[in-house]
């Protein structure tokens, strides 16, 4: 866990060094025009992030013109077979009532029509008289009830056929949302081939912008070739320990150690950097020239400053264990913001 919590931590002081360098450096002119077209790409990216953003809204929109226009639809086609089955209802019991009416009125008129023969061919006497003028009376009393009866009967049918009218609007309100539904999905289609053509595209960009990237990173380190040292210009390790432990990418030393001993500068150089990394300890930086800087960290005593010259081999502090048994110091050199592998840049015995 210490171990990498050192290697997170160099790598964000590395990358703030790098961003003091690099604003300091200016890249060859052919990889300053890929980083143009790099850049172009990203802004075609964002353009068509937002292009399909827009789009998406689009469908949304068109989905809730659908989905509303659809309950219209399916309101008016409710309402219609609704307003169907009245009709039907009203038309079947009109049609049986107007015939019952029609067989009453025939039959109340042949009555009628008997009486007033029977009256005609004999005259019994007064009373007999007034007996056959109440039958009369009721006949024609039941006569005009059954023509006022189908009188109703001739306000219904006003009634169903403003039903009937009332079916055809509803029929014509169908229709014409049908006729939108289709519209509808038609534009929702187009908008959906446009979102699936500015999908592919963006995914083509996306791929290319990877691979342009990882392009111009790949000669962006070969801008810093392998360094090459002479023997009196390499570097020696910070302690005399054989307890050594490289990391797994080849770039930094871990050294451990057992005891206090003395801290040794690596090489020649001026130091730029001491201070206190919270639970890391002390860290030390030393600007060595040619863009090369070496970095200490770990629990020591340091007995530099900012600002010193200092050799190679050098004390520049003694390690300290405090209560724990075994200690160990982080050594690592860097070629502007890039870890170099240290230990190719070592003394060789």
């Amino acid at each position: 866990m210490r171990n990498t919590a050192y290697y997170l931590f160099f790598l964000w002081i590395g990358f703030g060094l790098g961003l003091i360098e690099s604003a300091q450096c200016s890249l060859p002119p052919g990889q300053t025009n890929e980083l143009v077209k790099l850049n172009d790409v990203k802004k075609n990216i964002k353009e068509i992030a937002h292009e399909i953003k827009k789009i998406s809204l689009s469908i949304t929109e068109v989905e809730d013109q659908l989905a509303n226009n659809f309950k219209k639809y399916l309101q008016a086609a409710s309402e219609r077979k609704r307003i169907e089955k009245m009709v039907a209802d009203m038309t079947k019991g009109l049609e049986a009532n107007e015939v019952n009416l029609k067989v009453n009125l025939e039959n109340t008129q042949k009555m009628l029509k008997a009486v007033l023969i029977k009256h005609i061919d004999s005259n019994k006497g007064p009373a007999d008289l007034v007996a056959k003028k109440v039958i009369l009376n009721s006949l024609a009393m039941q006569i005009e009830g059954v023509k006022g009866e189908l009188l109703n009967s001739q306000e219904l049918k006003r009634q169903i056929d403003d039903l009937r009218n009332r079916v055809l609007e509803y029929s014509r309100i169908e229709m014409s949302l049908k006729s939108l539904l289709l519209e509808k999905e038609e534009e929702k289609k187009i908008i959906s081939d446009r979102y699936s053509e500015q999908l592919k595209k963006q995914m083509y960009l996306n791929s290319q912008y990877d691979k342009m990237r990882v392009e111009l990173s790949n000669k962006k380190k070969k801008v810093f070739p392998e360094i090459e040292l002479s023997a009196n210009n390499r570097f020696r390790l910070p302690l005399e320990s054989s307890q050594l432990r490289y990391k797994n990418n080849g770039e930094g030393i871990y050294i451990g150690h057992d005891h206090e001993m003395p801290l040794f500068a690596t090489n020649t150089g001026t130091v730029v950097y001491v201070g206190d990394l919270s639970t890391y300890g002390k860290l030390v930086m030393i600007d060595h020239g040619r863009g090369l800087r070496s970095v200490i960290l770990g629990n020591y005593k340091v007995i530099i400053k900012k600002g010193d010259r200092v050799n190679k081999g050098d004390v520049i502090g003694t390690t300290n264990l405090g209560l724990l048994k075994h200690g160990e110091i982080y050594f690592e050199v860097r070629k502007g913001s890039k870890i170099q592998n240290t230990s190719n840049l070592l003394e060789r015995t």
